[in-house]
């Protein structure tokens, strides 16, 4: 009879660190594709801007298409309010990496402007999902061409709703203020999508405001 090597019940850490590794496992898989495709959003982002006849805007279509497919992948993983939390970390962990990494990185203001899109585009996302069923990639990049045909994303970092922050390249600081902001930034969100919900389905070409039946409830924070 051949020895055991181990015994999982004598050893807890080792079953931590097991669980551990499934756990990044899973978590890596859509991580992983999303870090490939990143170049592709900002590719349709520019042909969603120019089929909109727009100037400018193509930049946040493309971060908030980014993060609106970021937490949908997530979704399929985690709850609506885990996917959220982490679409949402993921961006701002993108913004303190182009701090360092980018030959222009971002002053305050340009990273709070682009984080302040992101939470439209979770937003955006769980708001097709959770009123219409709907899931692709698609009607979520043109519910993000709305959105910034009509100046509801943030195109510049001059922007009057973006606060006025030091002109420095100081991530920290920009997440510091887009997280005190974020409960507002989030609820007014919402709040246009639901007044203008006539509007985004004749645009859209959505055909039902209610959830289908398949749905469950959501545990998205409103």
């Amino acid at each position: 009879m051949m020895p055991r090597l181990f015994h999982v019940q004598e050893r807890p850490v080792l079953r931590r660190l097991i669980k551990l590794a499934v756990i990044l496992a899973i978590f890596a898989a859509p991580v992983a594709t999303l870090v490939v495709t990143y170049r592709a959003f900002a590719h349709f982002a520019r042909i969603e801007a120019r089929e909109r006849r727009m100037w400018g805007g193509s930049n946040a279509i493309k971060h908030a298409f980014a993060a609106s497919e970021t937490y949908t992948r997530l979704n399929l993983i985690f709850s609506d309010e885990t996917s959220r939390r982490l679409a949402l970390d993921l961006g701002e962990w993108n913004e303190r990496g182009e701090a360092y990494i980018a030959h222009e990185p971002d002053i305050q203001s340009e990273s709070y402007k682009d984080m302040r899109n992101n939470i439209y585009g979770v937003a955006g996302a769980f708001w097709l999902k959770d009123g219409y069923g709907i899931t692709d990639s698609q009607t979520r990049l043109r519910l993000a061409g709305y959105l910034a045909a009509r100046r509801e994303l943030y195109f510049y970092a001059g922007d009057r709703r973006v606060p006025q922050l030091p002109e420095t390249v100081d991530a920290e600081a920009a997440i510091a203020a887009i997280e005190k902001d974020e409960a507002a930034l989030q609820a007014s969100s919402f709040a246009y999508l639901d007044q203008h919900r006539d509007q985004i389905e004749k645009d859209l070409g959505l055909v039902s405001r209610e959830a289908g039946p398949h749905l469950q409830p959501s545990s998205f924070p409103r």
